[in-house]
């Protein structure tokens, strides 16, 4: 089973513990996203927030799908990377 890390309530900052959840969640992910390079971002944004298929990213800057496929995977590793602590 796998365990899931938890804190206690009063180890959490003043000024963070009445935020919602869904707004720490984008704290923490725009925080994550200055550490990926402009063009990971880019790609991010792309496929993640404004919806597009990789062919359609391809079409937009103008690059092979395989490179689209790729860099979409390394930023998504280095993500994980972060998330889990270890940049």
């Amino acid at each position: 089973m796998r365990e899931v890390p938890t804190i206690e309530f009063d180890e959490v900052p003043a000024d963070v513990a009445g935020m919602p959840v869904d707004v720490l969640a984008s704290a923490q992910l725009q925080q994550w996203m200055t550490c990926l390079t402009e063009v990971e971002r880019q790609i991010l944004m792309l496929r993640y927030f404004d919806g597009l298929e990789y062919a359609e990213i391809a079409n937009v800057l103008d690059i092979p799908l395989g490179t689209v496929q790729w860099r979409i995977f390394n930023a998504k590793k280095k993500l994980i990377r972060l998330s889990r602590g270890r940049d």
